[in-house]
């Protein structure tokens, strides 16, 4: 679960919901709807927008929003499905989910705003209770994390094809440690307080009792050579024993080990942090990670002369 410090403390990032209407008793009811609202252990953030501009500022400024509720005659005749162009095709948002509202007959029938614009619900002002706004909102929030889900699922795929494309054409162990760990890092990314901070993580190689570590990413840059016992706490030397042992992956909220296995010879391993819990398909995209690394490994043992 995305955690924010409040007030010195770790709370759970609340899921974000933009209102772009021009009248304010629609963003007062949907304030006072949603405010109480609590999904999977996150409460709602509701933000308003008045017009187009304060709009397409705050979508392009969050680009964590997970639900958009647009008036589709906001300043004009279906300008509002100007602002879907905007996001679906400008911003390459695929994401968010838009829920287009209409108080006005002049707008486009629902039929051919389903079928014209990429759209994920249409509602009429008046036809919307506080119980169906609710309703709505827990609908669109399922149907975000199942796309954002999914669309990462397939940047992690296209990732590691592009790196396992990269990989044939290296010729020493070190440069494929060093390559391994850069491109975990694209796989990981850490959001905290509207940033990415950068992947702190080092790889593992050698004879289980004199295992060493081969490359480092952010703070274990400098701890090449270096013995985890130096360095690691406790609880990742832990791990990194388990997965000695078992040869088996350790993805854990606190830390995670992943084993790259060249069966033959001592296991080596990837370690980092990964800051907050990991969901199922994060943890099956490492996986599959570590499975084109081992056997791009036991082509570089088996080539070396």
């Amino acid at each position: 679960m995305q955690q924010i410090e409040e007030n010195g403390k770790k709370i759970a990032k609340p899921w974000k919901v933009l209102v772009v209407d021009p009248d304010n008793d629609a963003h007062v009811i949907a304030r006072m709807t949603l405010q109480n609202i609590v999904f999977k252990g996150r409460k709602l953030e509701v933000m308003g927008a008045f017009n187009s501009i304060e709009a397409r500022q705050m979508i392009a400024f969050h680009a964590d929003l997970a639900v958009i509720f647009i008036d589709a005659m906001i300043e004009g005749f279906n300008y509002g499905y100007e602002l879907v162009r905007f996001i679906r095709s400008d911003l390459k948002n695929e994401a968010v989910r838009l829920v287009m509202q209409s108080r006005d007959e002049q707008s486009l029938p629902e039929t051919q705003a389903v079928l014209q614009y990429e759209i994920n619900g249409y509602h009429k002002h008046a036809n919307i209770a506080n119980q169906q706004l609710f309703s709505i909102v827990i609908t669109q929030l399922r149907a975000f994390c199942e796309m954002r889900s999914t669309l990462a699922t397939k940047r992690g795929l296209e990732i590691i094809a592009g790196i396992s494309r990269k990989m044939l054409y290296l010729d020493s162990i070190d440069g494929f440690f060093r390559a391994s760990l850069e491109g975990l890092a694209q796989l990981v990314y850490i959001e905290r307080a509207g940033y990415y901070m950068p992947l702190s993580a080092f790889a593992i190689a050698g004879e289980k009792a004199n295992q060493s570590v081969v490359a480092g990413l952010g703070s274990f840059e400098q701890m090449k050579y270096k013995s985890p016992s130096e360095f690691a706490p406790p609880a990742l030397l832990e791990l990194i024993e388990s997965a000695n042992d078992s040869r088996a992956h350790k993805l854990e909220s606190d830390y995670v080990v992943l084993v790259i296995d060249p069966i033959k010879y001592p296991p080596c391993f990837l370690a980092f942090v990964p800051m907050r819990d990991l969901n199922d398909w994060e943890k099956w995209t490492f996986t599959i990670y570590a499975s084109n690394l081992s056997a791009i490994y036991r082509g570089l043992i088996a080539s070396a002369p």
